[in-house]
């Protein structure tokens, strides 16, 4: 069922691409000026609430759950014991890191910022450049990563299993035994039920009153100003990649840059993919501060002003920015239970 969803979001996407090529993908001869525009705006975008599917929550066996929560929490999958997946991933942050950059294993910070993780189960591509296709080729990458977990699989299955109450527990939860399966699954069900509705999704079932005026206004401004041409889908993003800096560089181009930045180009070697990002899911947007991969803004009003500039050559006005701002955090999710 997933891959089926997976598949239409990427055909919304390709269509809502299509729609929006003259306000957003052309790429003009040189830098475009900055405009201004009045609201609405004179090019008229299709109404596209339709091409953002409410979110309803998914019940998962409740043991299965607990156990992969009890994991997630556990230090003893780092090699060292001393990180645990929620270390990075905060429920009070939107299972985001409030840090910059979170610490490495190895020393040092992990180069780029921590997503949020909360809606991870909704997105085509995982990590920020998308290259990895689900969460749990992200969980056997995390858990080997030097810069991360730093723990073999063998290594870390022999401790559950020495465990005094780890394999009562699988055994609880319906597996037949403590393995790279098992555990992946018990940790990325709990990941999955992360994912509840907002307010938001009231409001696209039909309770108008789940939002305010103003954040009423920010949805549409929101959709006709053409965020939602990249940020669709039933995550508001997480389905396709798209370059940062499409009408205006925002990265270096020069001997500046940095690895991370080359974005996708880093794992295809296609010089066409360079700067390239997964688009992020806005849902929790509000609680994930700071933003972008190199958390360069640290306001989610610095983040909007950046993507009206440089993803669409729009200088945005201050009640632009502060209507949307207040539309994004109408997607915040029900919190979940705190550490």
């Amino acid at each position: 069922m997933l891959k089926l969803f997976q598949i239409a979001s990427l055909l919304v996407a390709m269509l809502c691409s299509l729609l929006c090529v003259p306000l957003i993908f052309a790429s003009p001869a040189s830098e475009p000026a900055l405009q201004n525009f009045p609201m609405p705006l004179q090019t008229q975008l299709v109404d596209q609430q339709q091409v953002i599917p409410p979110l309803i929550k998914t019940d998962y066996p409740e043991l299965i759950v607990e156990l992969g929560k009890t994991l997630f929490y556990d230090k003893l999958l780092s090699e060292n014991q001393q990180l645990s997946c929620s270390d990075c991933h905060s429920p009070d942050h939107g299972f985001a890191d409030r840090r910059d950059f979170s610490p490495s294993t190895q020393g040092g910070v992990i180069p780029v910022n921590t997503p949020g993780l909360a809606y991870s189960t909704l997105l085509l591509y995982q990590n920020w450049a998308g290259q990895l296709p689900s969460l749990e080729v992200q969980l056997e990458v995390v858990v080997e990563n030097p810069k991360v977990m730093n723990l073999p699989w063998p290594q870390l299955i022999r401790r559950l299993k020495q465990h005094p109450d780890y394999p009562a527990r699988f055994k609880q939860a319906g597996y037949s035994g403590i393995d790279k399966s098992t555990i992946t699954d018990a940790i990325v069900t709990y990941e999955k039920s992360l994912a509840v509705p907002s307010r938001f999704d009231a409001f696209l079932r039909g309770d108008s009153n789940q939002l305010s005026a103003q954040e009423q206004e920010g949805f549409r401004k929101f959709k006709n100003f053409g965020c939602v041409s990249c940020h669709q889908g039933i995550a508001l993003g997480g389905n396709l990649r798209q370059k940062f800096g499409v009408m205006r560089d925002y990265l270096p181009v020069d001997d500046n840059t940095l690895k991370r930045d080359l974005g996708y180009f880093n794992f295809s070697n296609h010089p066409q993919d360079k700067y390239y990002f997964r688009v992020p899911t806005l849902r929790n947007v509000a609680l994930t501060a700071p933003y972008f991969h190199d958390a360069s803004a640290k306001t989610l009003e610095q983040a909007i002003k950046v993507m009206f500039r440089h993803q669409l050559a729009i200088e945005a006005r201050p009640e632009d920015i502060s209507d949307i701002a207040a539309f994004l955090k109408s997607l915040n999710g029900i919190p979940y239970e705190p550490e």
